[in-house]
């Protein structure tokens, strides 16, 4: 039985509409303990997003209560704190490529970018931790050419696989990120371990929810399987690109 407010209520809070998906993913977790049931109906099992920020918001749910105002206030906080933690890392590689100067006006720039500071406030998705994550990644990528400790291979493929899990589409930018990483690197030859470090601690993160899905749908999925939702949803007569109940 999903708990929380009913769709109809769901509908008037503009702020848990705006990740309809999210929210609903969040509320299966805590009311069955099944990633499923994203638009707020019981539909079963799902692979429909990476399953990183549902499980974060289930947490928020399980603390401050389901679709509750502290909750909203949570999240809100939580968002608000992933965007500002962007200008610390711009600030840093900034400040490791091109000189301090250079990381003190990309932070500025990124504090007052609009988009930064509305996206937070008024959207529930994970676009302001996925920033974060690949800014994070970019970070340590620009050090890992300079590095041969094994243990900052490892690092970023573990932030690698946080990534994905958080949003499918890091996927690529980070293997171009540890590419361009190895190849700046002047122990290149010697670094090919390190990449296989890299790569196996992704591949050891999105191990159990390749597996869950596979076990679960009878087919591979890596991460996520809704082209053929959203290719309906903006690809139909009438169709608007957005989700409506």
């Amino acid at each position: 039985m999903m708990v929380g407010m009913s769709p109809d209520l769901l509908t008037t809070w503009k702020f848990w509409n705006s990740g309809v998906e999210m929210s609903w993913l969040a509320n299966s977790l805590v009311a069955t303990g099944q990633f499923g049931s994203p638009f707020g109906v019981p539909s079963g099992p799902t692979a429909y997003i990476a399953p990183g920020y549902p499980l974060l918001l289930a947490a928020l749910f399980e603390i401050f209560g389901v679709f509750s105002p502290a909750a909203v206030l949570a999240i809100l906080f939580l968002q608000a704190l992933f965007s500002a933690l962007v200008c610390a890392v711009i600030f840093y590689v900034g400040k490791k490529t091109l000189g301090e100067t250079a990381g003190v006006i990309g932070a500025w720039i990124w504090a007052v970018y609009p988009h930064a500071v509305m996206v937070p406030a008024m959207f529930l998705w994970e676009t302001t931790v996925s920033v974060l994550l690949l800014s994070l990644g970019f970070l340590l990528a620009v050090m890992l050419t300079e590095s041969d400790r094994t243990r900052d291979w490892l690092a970023f493929g573990l932030l690698w696989g946080i990534s994905v899990l958080i949003n499918a589409s890091l996927l690529l930018a980070y293997g171009v990120m540890l590419a361009g990483a190895w190849y700046l690197n002047p122990r290149r030859q010697i670094q090919v371990r390190c990449v296989g470090v890299a790569v196996l601690a992704l591949a050891a993160l999105m191990g159990p929810w390749i597996v869950r899905n596979y076990v679960t749908f009878h087919k591979f999925i890596p991460v996520r399987d809704n082209f053929g939702y959203e290719l309906w949803m903006g690809n139909r007569p009438e169709a608007t690109g957005f989700f409506k109940y």
